[in-house]
């Protein structure tokens, strides 16, 4: 499922971002679980590809952020006979959402300092 030459802390450290990165794919416009899913585990893509996570932290994950207020869920019918669960973020999870993109931004800007040191 991830990418060769991706070790256990490259895949701890994507996935400890998770929060963020399910909130910024849902304040662009809402989706299924599965959706999310084959967007970050794409291997098309390697730049998303590092973020893909299993069905098994992914759902916990939605869910985790539905019951803090961050997102919801709606069930929409999706033929004659199907139903598809499909999250959106709230108006709380946008906030939380524009925090931690900040958060980020701060991490990575001294990250970049830090790397770019001369020893």
């Amino acid at each position: 499922m991830y990418m060769d030459g991706m070790n256990q802390s490259s895949r701890r450290f994507a996935r400890g971002h998770g929060e963020l990165v399910i909130l910024g794919l849902l304040a662009k416009t809402p989706m299924h679980g599965y959706q999310i899913h084959r967007i970050l585990c794409e291997p098309g893509s390697r730049a998303v590809y590092i973020l893909c996570m299993g069905e098994g932290t992914l759902y916990p994950l939605l869910h985790r952020l539905e019951k803090r207020g961050l997102v919801k869920s709606q069930w929409i019918n999706v033929g004659a006979k199907r139903k598809q669960r499909r999250y959106l973020i709230t108006k709380k999870g946008g906030a939380e959402y524009k925090r931690l993109r900040g958060c980020w931004t701060r991490l990575a800007q001294a990250v970049q300092k830090i790397c770019a040191v001369k020893l």
